[in-house]
């Protein structure tokens, strides 16, 4: 597998974002986070949570967190894509926008009929510059549509938010983090945390692969969405195909050391 390029969040109604904040916030304060202080999957060195929650404690507040994202019902949603590979969609001019439109997709695939949602992302960090493409980006994409999908759900064009400012945010970021480790075969740490990320995964019909989980192409790397995701069967054109496949990439289990 070559590098990736990954994107993707967490959905959750609006009546449970309140909720779900405080208690986030609690968790937080539970475990001795100075007022204000964000959570990151892997914090850098100025983070306060890089030496000030270490092994077993980290562990324990990152399952805590994604326990109170399962109990309000969160729901979560990645798109990994080989970036040695062909592109997914036609309308997109980079694998980094190819996941965002795979991911934006899902999304609006996952809302029930007749009702609508609001993206917001976290903000990009190299400047104003790069916040108002990736914006006018988004919004070309939602108002083109792609060949999957016209965005009919979504009820405004795509916002962003300081990730430092929004516990949903970093919820966010260490589920597709985590996830995504995975994926890349990095379980030593991610390992410990992925069983409570897996139940806030997106499933639909027995399955999380192509659902909640997209790793592009998935006609090379099906296999995956078994040793990964724990899915017995890969669905293609209205046809199950049992899991692991013998003669397809990663026939075996790559994570027993």
């Amino acid at each position: 597998m070559g590098p990736l390029a990954a994107v993707g969040g967490i959905s959750i109604a609006d009546q449970s974002t309140r909720s779900l904040e405080a208690a986030l916030d609690a968790i937080c304060k539970e475990f001795g986070f100075p007022k204000g202080e964000a959570f990151k999957w892997s914090p850098s060195k100025d983070h306060w949570m890089r030496d000030g929650l270490i092994d077993q404690r980290r562990t324990a507040f990152l399952h805590n967190v994604l326990s109170a994202a399962a109990e309000h019902d969160a729901v979560g949603l990645v798109v990994a894509s080989d970036t040695t590979k062909r592109m997914a969609t036609r309308q997109a001019v980079n694998h980094e926008q190819d996941v965002l439109v795979m991911a934006l997709e899902r999304f609006d695939a996952s809302l029930p009929l007749k009702e609508s949602g609001i993206v917001i992302v976290a903000r990009p960090s190299g400047g104003r510059s790069d916040e108002d493409k990736f914006l006018a980006d988004c919004a070309q994409i939602v108002t083109r549509g792609t060949n999957y999908s016209a965005f009919r759900h979504l009820a405004t064009k795509v916002l962003t938010m300081p990730a430092a400012n929004s516990r949903l945010l970093q919820l966010a970021d260490v589920v597709v983090s985590v996830t995504v480790a995975m994926i890349a075969g990095h379980d030593r740490f991610a390992g410990q945390v992925f069983p409570s990320v897996r139940k806030v995964l997106r499933q639909q019909s027995f399955r999380c692969g192509g659902v909640g989980v997209k790793i592009h192409p998935d006609s090379i790397y099906r296999n995956l969405y078994h040793w990964v995701l724990g899915d017995e069967v890969f669905w293609s054109a209205g046809v199950g195909i049992t899991l692991p496949l013998s003669n397809w990439p990663f026939a075996v289990n790559g994570f027993e050391h």
